[in-house]
């Protein structure tokens, strides 16, 4: 069950790693974490910070429209 799935990161995590204060935009950001671990697409912790750290690369900044993508 996913729910019983420890996530792999946590709002701290992803605030520390992109220089983000608390907001929309983390919960955002660990729903789509959550989601790719889900879809087993991140395993690890640092699977994860990578995910969203290639987006800021791609992008320049992480989509902030809700339902925005990591991939």
């Amino acid at each position: 069950d996913e729910a019983r799935v420890p996530p792999l990161v946590n709002g701290h995590d992803i605030m520390a790693a992109f220089s983000l204060t608390p907001g929309p935009l983390v919960g955002r950001l660990l729903a789509e974490v959550r989601e790719a671990q889900g879809l087993g697409l991140v395993t690890t912790k640092a699977d994860a910070l990578e995910t969203l750290r290639r987006h800021f690369d791609e992008s320049g900044a992480i989509d902030t429209a809700p339902g925005g993508s990591l991939e």
